[in-house]
């Protein structure tokens, strides 16, 4: 599938420590599959493309989580598990640590990032004041730019739950946008 070669061209460049893949040839591979997605395969159903999208994460996140952790011992609780997140992980993957970690120490985290490289070239109309969450495709049906932004923040988001499933932690992985370029991923842990 074409989807599975572009997830290997990405793997393969963050293989090693010593070799990385140029940031711009990142951005272009989610636009392309966000764009493949949404224009072509399910240019009707956003719910099932954006399904199609997290998963791609899921699987790459997965992958990465697997080479980043493999000469570590295994976290002792989803603390610690979230905070390898928010610092080694996010740092290997978008080059900065998280700036905010919040939680209700009952199985919900929120990692802001306040300038996500991903979203830091997009921009959308001023008179939009809340993009808000990109929980249900179908609702941002309204706005084409809020609904392209949304739809390029399930890979992370699958980037997110891939990485944390890899390390024994099952979650459900969402993302809210308030004022571009910064980013809020809310991750609730499953009992």
């Amino acid at each position: 599938m074409y989807h599975v070669n572009l997830i290997e061209q990405f793997d393969r460049g963050v293989e090693e420590m010593g070799r990385e893949v140029s940031e711009s040839c990142v951005e272009s591979l989610v636009t392309e599959i966000v764009s493949s997605y949404c224009n072509g395969f399910y240019a009707d159903k956003p719910e099932l493309a954006a399904r199609r999208i997290e998963a791609i994460g899921f699987q790459v996140g997965h992958q990465l989580s697997e080479r980043y952790t493999m000469d570590r011992p295994r976290f002792t609780d989803h603390l610690e598990a979230i905070k390898f997140i928010c610092k080694d992980f996010w740092s290997e993957v978008f080059k900065k640590q998280i700036d905010n970690l919040k939680t209700n120490h009952r199985g919900t985290f929120v990692l802001q990032d306040n300038r996500f490289r991903w979203l830091s070239r997009m921009s959308v109309d001023p008179s939009i004041e809340t993009l808000g969450s990109i929980q249900d495709p179908s609702a941002m049906a309204e706005n084409k730019a809020a609904q392209a932004i949304g739809m390029h923040l399930y890979f992370p988001c699958g980037i997110i739950r891939g990485a944390l499933s890899n390390l024994g932690i099952p979650c459900a992985v969402s993302a809210d946008i308030s004022n571009l370029p910064a980013c809020s991923f809310v991750i609730r842990i499953k009992a």
